[in-house]
């Protein structure tokens, strides 16, 4: 989802292929801000939040780089807040950030109203609410395309509401009856203009909180103790885990990983460069003298690669059988019987 299109989103809500999901909390800031954050870090384990002093177009760009990142660190957030126009309303734009069943269970007896509208390429298509009072669902609505079955999926639960155009909801056509207009349509008749909040959101009640992943060897921040007593009362009602290691504790982990990817990157790239059996051998010493950062699955590609690369490009060296002799005892060690013969036999074959 490039996030960088926000405000052109909200500006032409039928018109981008992109995906809104907005919570309207109808319950104040102080009081939705911390059980936000409570359900996000029972997902999500650690969680940085930075209050939203930036200006619109930095701050957009700063949630366009993180959307970009790699899915390996994939950035699951939420803006939190609350509209300049007074009320008792809390807008959550939410990227992957609080588990709405968890929130929810931290909220009883505050209505929710949850905003779905996905566009991805021109045949997977879902828009969707659902009005819940804690954790009780009083009307849920969905209309998708391509994501439960190939054609038009309609679905709909709990009694219509006031709000809702009855009209449209009649029609037989499935794709008449909800569209992205009409969502925010909805959004502005129970108080909140989704095209607006974006900016005009009050500064002094914005949070944006963004997961901490525990694969991230660089995490953007530090994580927060907002929401403690949410956090354990959302682990106390069976939603998410606390984190199984300190943060210091999982960022050098995520630091051992990465330095490990990145060793046994680089070990490939050189064994598939080798221009050698000898220069084969003299990179194949770097896995033993380095095990903590080489894994069983690592060393076995490893000396996979080493052994193919040898077959194929190395067959008349007179060292060969020497070094089969140490990949077999090698790939042993791996507890992996290597069958030499038939990998002699496809590189025949491939040879012609």
């Amino acid at each position: 989802m490039n996030l960088g299109l926000m405000s052109d989103l909200f500006q032409q809500p039928q018109n981008l292929r992109d995906a809104v999901t907005a919570l309207i909390v109808f319950a104040p800031f102080d009081r939705v801000m911390p059980a936000t954050m409570g359900a996000m870090r029972a997902a999500h384990g650690y969680v940085a939040a930075e209050p939203w002093n930036l200006s619109q177009q930095d701050a957009l760009k700063v949630l366009g780089a993180r959307a970009g990142k790699t899915d390996r660190y994939h950035t699951q957030s939420a803006m939190i807040s609350a509209p300049k126009t007074p009320s008792s309303v809390t807008v959550i734009e939410d990227w992957n950030g609080p588990d709405p069943d968890a929130l929810a269970s931290l909220l009883p007896d505050t209505l929710i109203f949850r905003v779905v509208s996905v566009r991805e390429g021109a045949r997977l298509t879902e828009d969707g609410y659902r009005l819940s009072r804690g954790a009780e669902v009083l009307r849920e609505v969905r209309l998708d395309r391509g994501v439960t079955h190939s054609g038009w999926t309609w679905e709909e639960h709990g009694s219509v509401q006031p709000w809702e155009d009855r009209e449209r909801l009649r029609r037989s056509a499935m794709p008449d009856r909800l569209d992205r207009a009409l969502l925010f349509h909805y959004a502005e008749v129970l108080g909140i203009d989704l095209r607006a909040v974006i900016f005009d959101r009050l500064v002094s009640q914005s949070l944006f909180a963004h997961a901490l992943p525990s694969a991230d060897p660089e995490p953007p921040g530090t994580p927060t103790e907002l929401g403690e007593d949410e956090f354990q009362a959302a682990l106390a009602s069976g939603f998410g885990h606390a984190p199984a290691l300190s943060f210091d504790a999982q960022v050098a982990e995520a630091r051992k990983a990465a330095a490990s990817d990145d060793a046994n990157a680089e070990c490939h790239a050189a064994l598939f460069n080798a221009g050698s059996l000898s220069e084969l051998q003299s990179i194949l010493n770097w896995p033993e003298a380095n095990a903590e950062l080489v894994g069983p699955h690592q060393a076995e590609a490893l000396w996979r690669q080493a052994i193919w690369q040898a077959l194929f490009r190395f067959g008349n060296d007179p060292d060969l059988p020497a070094f089969e002799d140490r990949a077999a005892y090698e790939m042993s060690k791996l507890g992996i019987d290597l069958d030499l013969e038939h990998m002699r036999r496809q590189v025949r074959r491939a040879a012609g």
